[in-house]
């Protein structure tokens, strides 16, 4: 850990990937260590060489507050309520790794999927961190397929063009990225084919096609529950999402909720509202 890091940790705030604290945290620590490359970060015990990627600057500089921003969120909260020692957590959408280093800490059997190259370069290389790394997106379908990367906001990338136009949708360039379906994955071999605890899926828009590419694992009955971000109608990416998922997801025998905070209400796609984005969680009951 940096002595930038140290010291944040002491203070009582989080942050995140993004923003302008983040910006602030990553200006001061480049001021304070360049140009000395941080090849070598500790963290809770183990060595993370976080070469290759900007984006995990904020990890090396505010170690502590990143980690403390995932660990008090709301699914944060849900997944040290509910995994314990040995559950498999599967993190589709794992952008920086946050949530995947902490089911590995609650002893969880982890598998994260991230297309962005430069993340998963860093993401690879710290396996005994982050847990089973696999460089696809996850959709509908099997092949390759241009993906829209945001450069200010890595977390808001996406396999989803923007309604808004290129201008306004926050992308900086594409790539070409893999794709296939959950159930083909399991079928390969790549993911267990026995009980799921936990599916985090947080993928900007493609969660209808997470959630198409995965029907027999979820008619098997094998997954406990599934924590998804949705669309509202005021989405610029596949608006509605909230409701499509919901009847699919319900169609495989799930209930749908709210959780926050520990309080879990059931969620009523016709009258509740519905944000820009939010979260829902999927349980088989």
């Amino acid at each position: 850990m940096t002595k930038l890091a140290s010291v944040l940790g002491h203070l009582p705030f989080t942050v995140n990937v993004f923003g302008r604290k983040r910006d602030l945290i990553v200006g001061l620590g480049d001021f304070l260590y360049k140009p000395k490359v941080l090849e070598k970060v500790y963290c809770h015990g183990r060595d993370l060489d976080l070469r290759g990627s900007e984006h995990f600057k904020i990890l090396a500089y505010a170690t502590e507050n990143f980690i403390r921003d995932f660990q008090t969120s709301d699914l944060g909260m849900f997944m040290r309520e509910r995994l314990k020692m040995g559950d498999v957590f599967i993190d589709i959408g794992a952008n920086l790794g946050g949530y995947s280093l902490m089911a590995g800490e609650l002893g969880c059997e982890v598998h994260c999927f991230e297309p962005v190259p430069e993340l998963v370069e860093v993401l690879k290389r710290n396996e005994h961190v982050f847990g089973h790394v696999l460089p696809i997106a996850v959709s509908d379908s099997k092949g390759t397929v241009d993906f829209f990367i945001s450069d200010e906001n890595v977390g808001g990338s996406s396999l989803v063009e923007s309604d808004s136009g290129w201008e306004s949708s926050g992308y900086s360039k594409s790539t070409k990225v893999e794709t296939n379906t959950f159930d083909q994955l399991c079928e390969e071999g790549h993911l267990p084919v026995g009980p799921i605890k936990l599916i985090k899926i947080d993928v900007e828009g493609n969660e209808q096609k997470v959630v198409d590419g995965m029907k027999d694992s979820l008619q098997s009955g094998r997954i406990e529950a599934i924590w998804c971000e949705v669309r509202g109608e005021g989405s610029d990416r596949n608006p509605g999402t909230f409701r499509t998922v919901t009847q699919a997801m319900q169609n495989a025998g799930y209930n749908v909720y709210k959780w926050h905070r520990g309080v879990i209400e059931t969620f009523d796609v016709k009258s509740d509202i519905a944000p820009q984005f939010f979260d829902l969680l999927y349980l088989k009951e």
